[in-house]
């Protein structure tokens, strides 16, 4: 009865996620068409990782925007993030995002040099924008926006949350989980979880494996 529900929900869900089809048009239009202004190769390595993040991982924009070099754990394919209530998580890559991540890290990431010539010599946020300044959440609204109308994706909105919510029902799909999906996303507890999936009382069924790679930081 559990499964059941749980993939009556799963298919009646399926057009609020970002398809497969279109977070590969997503990816092509981090690189400017002939027509348009040619984005700068470090633009688009972040690019690439941002939209890699977000899909792979679910997390938050203010989660993504708050991590540091030191955050990434290239050995073991991990991210620590710090959620709500200043709670560390650490997260397992896939090999494509893991690979954008470090790709942008050590090839187009600012160096201490040219951090130091733009006076942000001490700055560690992974992510930067063109001033050499921690990407915002506004930045990162701007990109989708701009990469939405590149991609020619319409009647679908385009943003981190949405990113969330695909990661959300393809994990859901994948491994019927919800309980470490729970931990995965930075909830509390299981109510957030239907709020924020909009999932109704089937969440109560049986715990089953969880998805390997998470690990839940002692504070």
């Amino acid at each position: 009865m559990f499964f059941d529900e749980l993939e009556q929900m799963l298919s009646s869900s399926r057009h609020q996620i970002i398809t497969g089809e279109e977070f590969e048009k997503l990816l092509l239009a981090c690189a400017a068409s002939n027509e348009e202004e040619q984005l700068a190769e470090r633009a688009v390595a972040r690019n690439r990782a941002i939209l890699w993040a977000f899909y792979d991982t679910g997390i938050r924009v203010c989660e993504l925007t708050n991590l540091r070099v030191g955050d990434v754990d290239r050995k073991q394919g991990l991210i620590t993030v710090k959620g709500k209530g200043s709670k560390e998580r650490r997260i397992a890559l896939g090999q494509n995002c893991l690979r954008n991540l470090l790709h942008y890290l050590d090839y187009h990431r600012p160096n201490e040099q040219e951090l130091a010539e733009w006076g942000s010599l001490s700055e560690d946020h992974l992510l930067l924008s063109e001033t050499r300044q921690p990407m915002t959440k506004n930045g990162i609204t701007l990109l989708f926006a701009r990469l939405k109308e590149r991609a020619g994706i319409t009647g679908k909105r385009m943003s981190p949350h949405t990113f969330r919510r695909t990661f959300a029902l393809r994990y859901l799909e994948l491994s019927h989980d919800p309980f470490s999906l729970q931990k995965l996303l930075g909830y509390e507890d299981m109510a957030m979880i239907k709020c924020h999936m909009q999932i109704p009382s089937i969440l109560s069924g049986p715990k089953v494996t969880r998805r390997r790679g998470f690990r839940a930081k002692k504070q």
